[in-house]
């Protein structure tokens, strides 16, 4: 098998757009509270991220963008030349390889897109979730059922998430998530999912939510109106 090495510049084009593929195929459809451009380096309010989160950031897309390429090439997926005169047709690019691996994926294999499919796992007991937010926003209304991992401590606590059962992790519009998601899947997680509508998709389809009193019991859910 005869492969063609790209040059620098067009490798990095090629990274660039794996990286933007893989996190579309995590996060999924837009939800209404996510519609808008989130700056690599800032968080879901706008925020600028400590740099703990940007090392992790970088680390996560070095890996993530490494471990794509390597299985388009073991799967023999773009290694024909890539023609370059501009009279010959191009061949499939590793660009478009790696945008039909994504594709070909099942549309729940990194994520419970809907809210009725989340209160169905719920509902059967069969699947932990995980709310990665900060204590503060996880005490002021979460999802029933829901433990509170944040995303910073996640890496210090695989030891809460089972390599047997389904895991769902959630945040406030599900750009944590998708992190967590990731980090996790690349450490073997293989049933960890992410709830792209997350909390803010959950609380405006008027589901229950649950609250933690100042002595830290929970309190019963309540629906929003």
């Amino acid at each position: 098998m005869t492969t063609t090495s790209l040059p620098p510049s067009r490798m990095a084009m090629h990274e660039c757009n794996v990286h933007r593929s893989f996190t579309l195929q995590l996060q999924g459809p837009a939800w209404p509270s996510q519609a808008r451009a989130v700056k690599p380096f800032q968080d879901d309010h706008g925020q600028d991220r400590p740099i703990w989160h940007q090392r992790i950031w970088i680390s996560l897309e070095t890996a993530v963008v490494g471990l794509i390429l390597m299985a388009c090439v073991l799967l023999g997926v773009g290694a024909q030349p890539i023609a370059m005169a501009a009279s010959t047709p191009p061949e499939p690019t590793l660009e478009s390889a790696v945008d039909r691996y994504l594709v070909s994926m099942p549309g729940d294999y990194y994520a419970v897109r809907t809210v009725p499919a989340l209160k169905r796992l719920i509902g059967s007991d069969e699947a932990l979730l995980v709310d990665v937010r900060q204590p503060s926003e996880y005490q002021a209304g979460h999802i029933s059922g829901a433990i509170n991992i944040p995303l910073k401590d996640l890496e210090h606590r695989l030891n809460l998430i089972p390599t047997d059962q389904a895991v769902v992790l959630y945040c406030s519009t599900g750009y944590r998530s998708a992190m967590g998601v990731m980090a996790l899947q690349l450490q073997g997680f293989d049933q960890v999912r992410g709830f792209p509508p997350s909390f803010a998709g959950w609380q405006s389809a008027g589901e229950p939510v649950s609250r933690l009193d100042p002595s830290g019991e929970i309190q019963a859910g309540v629906a929003q109106a």
